[in-house]
């Protein structure tokens, strides 16, 4: 299976998350670090697939990226990037684009735009979509001949619209137990859009 492990580089990353508030959300930064990981709950409980046997994977990319809280003057932008389902397969299918093979390297550029959302068959929930590009880090030579990887440059960092911690965590929660996103809405003061499109399951 693609990308079961991505090689550990730097070790650097943020503790927060990417947002991607509304449709049209587009995110981009430098990959610095990243690995798959089981899916877990606010509670730190794995979650398994419809067979209650397999866990559910993600991606989870460390990155710096051009996001940050306008509030937050030591914020630098490092973020963690959660891709799961959609979101894998469209970063899975720019790498190969790009590249040829499926391997992710440390000084890469990836973009990820929020594009809308769309039924799960079987489902009362919404997948969300996502177009992502992948451009690997371009390599030049010094004059003792030895490659040196060129990271390509960022668009401008753009501020975050992130509810507050608490709140963020409580909807977490509430979405984890299958709790309805009108009532996850009332419970916590955030939007039930914004509830769709980051917090329910996809």
């Amino acid at each position: 299976m693609p990308f079961e492990e991505v090689n550990a580089v730097l070790g650097k990353g943020g503790g927060k998350a990417t947002t991607f508030p509304t449709v049209g959300t587009r995110r981009e930064g430098i990959i610095r670090d990243g690995s798959e990981q089981n899916v877990t709950n606010q509670a730190g409980e794995i979650q398994y697939q419809k067979d209650g046997v397999t866990p559910q994977k993600q991606l989870v990319i460390e990155w710096d990226s051009n996001e940050f809280d306008a509030e937050d003057p030591t914020d630098t932008g490092a973020r963690k990037l959660y891709m799961k389902w959609r979101a894998r397969k469209a970063l899975e299918d720019a790498v190969y684009a790009a590249t040829g093979k499926y391997e992710l390297e440390e000084g890469a550029k990836v973009s990820v735009t929020f594009t809308g959302e769309e039924k799960v068959p079987g489902s009362a929930f919404k997948a969300k979509t996502y177009d992502v590009t992948y451009e690997p880090p371009t390599k030049k030579f010094d004059l003792g001949g030895d490659p040196k990887p060129v990271q390509p440059e960022l668009d401008a960092p753009v501020a975050s619209e992130e509810p507050p911690a608490d709140k963020l965590a409580l909807a977490n929660t509430l979405a984890a137990a299958n709790t309805d996103v009108d009532m996850i809405a009332a419970a916590t003061g955030i939007s039930v859009e914004y509830l769709k499109r980051n917090v329910m399951p996809i």
